[in-house]
């Protein structure tokens, strides 16, 4: 038996070993599919289909435990699936496009209100320190010439 078992599925790849399992979505499939560059299908497989840095360590775990995985994974892919066909309306796909603009201008406008706020601390801290600087050289002169 093979140290990773690769099982295909509704245009899903599950890569499986002992309790570890890492799931392919269809729509990463598809596009590897398209790949006939082995190389170019290792990049987009790492980059891409692997969405998360622990799915990509233990990727990288099981390649140096099993030297066949690579060349397993693309044979399965191009030759034991049938083309993955995703099926999407024209409205279904805008939608999808309008909500990940939506959410990557309110993540940019958190950002910018988060940076401007505490660079509005900063600024009101340095103030502060300044005022304070100046009072205690005023109290320390003060009292310098009393004496």
């Amino acid at each position: 038996m093979q140290p990773v078992e690769i099982i295909h599925n509704d245009g899903n790849v599950v890569l499986r070993a002992r309790t570890s399992e890492l799931l392919i979505l269809s729509l990463h499939v598809k596009e590897l599919q398209a790949l006939k560059k082995p190389s170019a299908f290792a990049d987009y497989f790492k980059k891409q289909a692997l969405v998360n840095r622990p799915a990509r360590k233990l990727f990288e775990a099981w390649l140096r435990k099993d030297g066949t995985l690579w060349p397993r994974i693309f044979k399965t892919v191009h030759e034991e699936m049938d083309p993955v066909v995703i099926e999407e309306s024209q409205d279904v796909q805008e939608q999808i496009k309008e909500d990940v603009a939506s959410t990557k201008s309110t993540e940019i406008n958190e950002i910018n209100e988060i940076t401007e706020s505490s660079t509005a601390a900063k600024a009101a801290k340095k103030t502060t320190k300044k005022a304070a600087k100046k009072t205690t050289k005023k109290a320390a002169k003060k009292t310098t010439k009393k004496k």
